[in-house]
């Protein structure tokens, strides 16, 4: 007795949908033994650079999300560590390194970051070239944006990098750090 069209529609869906369940599994070598219980989550990837490290002064990407603590344990000692002249809740770190200094902006209070500049020491750069030393791009990253500061001729004196987490905008449509706008 020959199978109607539907039938074998149906049989040749089935099969089809059987073949590829069996080739998306992931196949286990035979020694391997099953998992006896729950597997734990891998940690997330480190933040991978754009260049060698040679190749950037600052390691940008890395920073971000840091408190200033960790800032010091993977930056070392500043060269300086000032009170803000306009704000005495702000502190900001100094660093020098391959011919740039990263000037970090932090909360004395809470320990948390709030923007980070990256300015050359000998004269202004492209954007390009400050993007490498900071090992950055120009969209920016997860949790942060970078803009070019003080520029003409598309040569720049800085970047700025804005840190998402610690801006919010106040009643005069400015930015400002979250815990001083209340």
């Amino acid at each position: 007795m020959p199978l109607s069209r539907k039938t074998l529609l149906t049989l040749c869906a089935l099969n089809i949908a059987l073949f590829l369940s069996c080739c998306t599994e992931p196949q286990r070598p035979v020694s391997e033994p099953a998992a006896a219980g729950p597997v734990a989550a891998a940690p997330p990837p480190a933040p991978r650079p754009l260049a060698d490290s040679a190749a950037y002064a600052f390691n940008i990407p890395a920073l971000v999300g840091l408190t200033v603590d960790q800032i010091r344990t993977q930056l070392g000692e500043p060269i300086s560590d000032e009170q803000g002249s306009d704000n005495e809740d702000l502190k900001t770190l100094l660093y020098r390194r391959k011919g740039y200094e990263l000037s970090i902006d932090y909360e004395v209070q809470s320990r948390r970051l709030f923007n980070i500049y990256l300015s050359s020491l000998q004269s202004r750069q492209p954007y390009p070239v400050l993007l490498r030393a900071a090992n950055a791009t120009a969209e920016g990253g997860k949790g942060y944006q970078v803009d070019p500061q003080n520029g003409e001729d598309g040569l720049y004196e800085n970047l700025a990098i804005t840190l998402d987490s610690a801006r919010v905008m106040n009643r005069f449509g400015q930015w400002v750090p979250d815990t001083l706008s209340r």
